[in-house]
């Protein structure tokens, strides 16, 4: 029988994911590039320090894209 992850390691997991893909933005911001699209999703827009972010990679106003399917 398998072991089910309990709900604190799903938490570090899901925690340890949202740091890598905000090192990975802000990364590519540095190079240029645009940041994953996935940073702009409602569960990381206020976990981002968007002042490491030039203005042109930020959300403007993140609550303008709250329920729309272009969330950024």
């Amino acid at each position: 029988m398998k072991k089910q992850s309990t709900s604190p390691d799903r938490a570090r997991a899901h925690t340890a994911q949202q740091r890598e893909l905000i090192s990975l933005a802000i990364e590519r911001v540095k190079q240029g590039l645009s940041p994953p699209a996935e940073i702009y999703r409602v569960d990381y827009r206020d976990r981002i320090d968007w002042s490491q972010f030039p203005s042109w990679a930020r959300c403007s106003n993140p609550d303008m894209f709250d329920g729309s399917c272009h969330e950024g």
